[in-house]
Protein backbone atom coordinates (compact mmCIF):
# COMPACT_ATOMS: atom_id res chain seq x y z
CA UNK A 1 0.00 0.00 0.00
CA UNK A 2 1.52 3.79 -0.48
CA UNK A 3 0.65 7.26 0.00
CA UNK A 4 -1.56 9.36 -2.86
CA UNK A 5 1.37 10.05 -5.21
CA UNK A 6 3.61 7.78 -4.00
CA UNK A 7 4.93 5.02 -6.49
CA UNK A 8 5.51 1.43 -5.11
CA UNK A 9 9.29 1.97 -5.76
CA UNK A 10 9.45 4.97 -3.89
CA UNK A 11 7.60 3.31 -0.82
CA UNK A 12 9.90 0.34 -0.99
CA UNK A 13 12.79 2.51 -1.18
CA UNK A 14 15.23 2.18 2.08
CA UNK A 15 15.94 5.61 3.86
CA UNK A 16 18.62 7.13 5.69
CA UNK A 17 17.07 8.76 8.55
CA UNK A 18 20.07 10.32 10.64
CA UNK A 19 23.12 11.65 8.42
CA UNK A 20 26.27 12.98 9.26
CA UNK A 21 25.46 14.97 6.03
CA UNK A 22 21.87 16.46 7.21
CA UNK A 23 21.37 18.87 9.97
CA UNK A 24 18.76 17.15 12.29
CA UNK A 25 17.26 19.13 14.73
CA UNK A 26 15.45 17.73 17.93
CA UNK A 27 13.48 20.25 20.56
CA UNK A 28 12.62 19.98 23.77
CA UNK A 29 12.01 22.44 26.44
CA UNK A 30 11.52 22.90 30.24
CA UNK A 31 8.71 24.98 31.51
CA UNK A 32 10.82 26.47 33.34
CA UNK A 33 13.31 27.88 31.41
CA UNK A 34 10.70 29.57 29.32
CA UNK A 35 11.36 32.11 31.54
CA UNK A 36 14.52 33.55 30.52
CA UNK A 37 14.60 36.44 28.19
CA UNK A 38 13.49 35.77 24.49
CA UNK A 39 12.90 32.07 25.18
CA UNK A 40 9.05 32.39 24.92
CA UNK A 41 9.66 33.96 21.82
CA UNK A 42 11.82 31.36 20.14
CA UNK A 43 8.75 29.42 21.23
CA UNK A 44 6.47 31.04 19.47
CA UNK A 45 8.57 31.50 16.06
CA UNK A 46 8.65 27.41 16.50
CA UNK A 47 5.19 26.67 16.89
CA UNK A 48 4.29 28.85 13.85
CA UNK A 49 6.69 27.12 11.69
CA UNK A 50 5.20 23.83 13.06
CA UNK A 51 1.76 25.10 12.58
CA UNK A 52 2.74 25.87 8.30
CA UNK A 53 3.67 22.44 7.99
CA UNK A 54 0.98 20.93 9.46
CA UNK A 55 -1.04 18.51 7.11
CA UNK A 56 -3.32 17.28 9.25
CA UNK A 57 -4.26 16.10 13.12
CA UNK A 58 -7.01 13.77 14.27
CA UNK A 59 -8.08 13.51 18.23
CA UNK A 60 -8.66 10.15 18.60
CA UNK A 61 -9.73 9.59 22.33
CA UNK A 62 -9.13 12.02 25.13
CA UNK A 63 -5.80 10.04 25.44
CA UNK A 64 -4.83 9.75 21.72
CA UNK A 65 -4.05 12.45 18.80
CA UNK A 66 -1.60 12.29 15.94
CA UNK A 67 -0.15 15.16 13.60
CA UNK A 68 1.12 14.75 10.16
CA UNK A 69 4.02 17.40 9.31
CA UNK A 70 5.92 18.13 5.83
CA UNK A 71 9.41 17.88 6.11
CA UNK A 72 12.33 18.68 3.64
CA UNK A 73 12.93 14.56 2.65
CA UNK A 74 9.52 13.06 4.14
CA UNK A 75 6.63 13.50 5.92
CA UNK A 76 6.57 12.97 10.23
CA UNK A 77 3.57 11.49 12.35
CA UNK A 78 3.52 11.97 15.34
CA UNK A 79 1.26 10.37 18.01
CA UNK A 80 0.50 12.25 21.48
CA UNK A 81 -0.69 9.32 24.54
CA UNK A 82 -1.61 9.28 28.05
CA UNK A 83 -1.75 6.31 28.94
CA UNK A 84 -3.87 5.01 31.86
CA UNK A 85 -1.73 4.34 34.98
CA UNK A 86 -1.36 0.81 36.34
CA UNK A 87 -4.66 1.25 38.72
CA UNK A 88 -6.95 1.73 35.76
CA UNK A 89 -9.07 -1.35 34.77
CA UNK A 90 -7.58 -3.93 32.39
CA UNK A 91 -10.13 -3.15 29.72
CA UNK A 92 -9.11 0.36 29.63
CA UNK A 93 -5.70 -0.46 29.20
CA UNK A 94 -6.22 -2.88 26.59
CA UNK A 95 -9.03 -0.01 24.76
CA UNK A 96 -6.13 2.14 24.94
CA UNK A 97 -3.10 -0.15 23.74
CA UNK A 98 -5.34 -1.48 20.59
CA UNK A 99 -6.56 1.78 19.76
CA UNK A 100 -2.24 3.20 19.88
CA UNK A 101 -1.65 -0.13 17.79
CA UNK A 102 -4.23 0.94 15.25
CA UNK A 103 -3.14 4.78 14.83
CA UNK A 104 0.44 3.31 14.43
CA UNK A 105 -0.71 1.13 11.30
CA UNK A 106 -3.07 3.66 10.14
CA UNK A 107 0.14 5.84 9.87
CA UNK A 108 1.02 6.20 6.15
CA UNK A 109 4.43 3.43 5.49
CA UNK A 110 7.17 6.01 4.61
CA UNK A 111 6.26 8.73 6.86
CA UNK A 112 8.64 8.78 9.95
CA UNK A 113 6.83 8.10 12.83
CA UNK A 114 6.75 9.16 16.55
CA UNK A 115 5.12 8.12 19.30
CA UNK A 116 5.71 10.68 22.65
CA UNK A 117 3.78 11.43 25.65
CA UNK A 118 3.36 10.10 28.97
CA UNK A 119 3.29 5.85 29.06
CA UNK A 120 3.69 5.22 32.89
CA UNK A 121 6.42 3.14 32.34
CA UNK A 122 7.84 1.86 35.26
CA UNK A 123 11.20 0.58 34.77
CA UNK A 124 13.19 -2.00 37.30
CA UNK A 125 13.12 -5.72 38.59
CA UNK A 126 10.31 -5.32 41.15
CA UNK A 127 7.62 -2.67 40.47
CA UNK A 128 4.76 -4.00 42.92
CA UNK A 129 2.73 -1.51 44.40
CA UNK A 130 4.66 1.59 43.40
Amino acid sequence: MTCAGESNQEASAPTNLLSIKVNTRIGTWNIRTLYEVGKAAQVAKGLQEATKAMIAWEPVTPRLMSARFNSKRRKITIIQCYAPLNAAEEQEKDEFYAALQSMIHRAPRRDIKVVMGDLNVKVGEDNTNK
